[in-house]
């Protein structure tokens, strides 16, 4: 999901695992995450790639990664900065882990500044064979 404000914009895109690599490409496995089947409790480990675009100067900004229960507690957070350099555009990947205790709607925020957005992870029963 993608936001948008006045210094630029922010996507985040969930999956499996994901790298940057030095050439400015990235590797995913199995992005595009939008559900997870699996029974409770649950050790939910995946990756937010997240790309940020902005007008912000070089300086390093400090942003913070959020996962919200359905009912919007956070139960896991991840914070630390984000340096642009010269290039306003920065992907980078970090690891999401949270115990997940009921099925529902859980959302993964990003936040640096006033660019933020968020992506949900739809948490259900598995299938019956």
């Amino acid at each position: 999901m993608t936001s948008e404000a006045q210094q630029g914009s922010a996507r985040i895109e969930l999956c499996e695992w994901a790298s940057v690599n030095i050439d400015g490409t990235y590797t995913i496995v199995r992005g595009g995450l939008d559900h997870w089947a699996a029974s409770l409790p649950l050790n939910l480990l995946v990756w937010a790639l997240v790309e940020v675009s902005t007008e912000l100067d070089g300086d390093s900004h400090p942003f913070e990664l959020k996962v919200l229960s359905p009912d919007g507690m956070s139960v896991a957070n991840a914070a630390g900065l984000v340096s642009f350099g010269s290039a306003r555009r920065k992907m980078f990947s970090l690891p999401v882990q949270a115990s997940v205790q009921t099925y529902g709607k859980w959302r993964v925020r990003f936040e640096t500044g006033a660019l933020n957005c968020e992506v949900t992870l739809d948490v259900r029963p598995p299938k019956a064979d």
